[in-house]
């Protein structure tokens, strides 16, 4: 069997006469070994995935993650972080506000409303 390259289409080319089930279970195979190529991709991001911290044993938080953690929306947190911003749960890196997931908790414990 030879494969011929094809820009979206894929034909296979068989070099003597095949019967019909013959040709289907060949694109069977072929596919198959196809998606198993595709799968062996996408397994270092798998691995990558492993690495990374869960987000209750991380330090600080994005806003984005501190708002998946604590169920509080992105938009109040960010006015949270612009009305607090000498205060000791946020940590400026850069531009990018950062929460001390600890220190927030603490916050959160005291305050009334949010």
């Amino acid at each position: 069997m030879i494969r011929q390259p094809s820009s979206h289409n894929i034909r296979l080319r068989f070099e003597t006469e095949q019967t019909p089930v013959t040709k289907q279970n060949a694109a069977a195979s072929f596919l198959v070994e196809m998606a198993k190529k595709n799968m062996d991709h996408k397994a270092p991001k798998a691995e990558a995935d492993k690495d990374e911290v869960p987000l209750w044993e991380k330090y600080t938080l994005t806003i984005r993650e501190a708002a998946d953690y604590f169920h509080i929306g992105e938009k109040r947190l960010r006015a949270l972080v612009e009305e607090h911003v000498d205060a000791d749960f946020v940590i400026m890196n850069g531009n990018r506000a950062m929460i001390i997931r600890k220190l927030f908790e603490k916050y959160i414990d005291e305050a009334s409303v949010v």
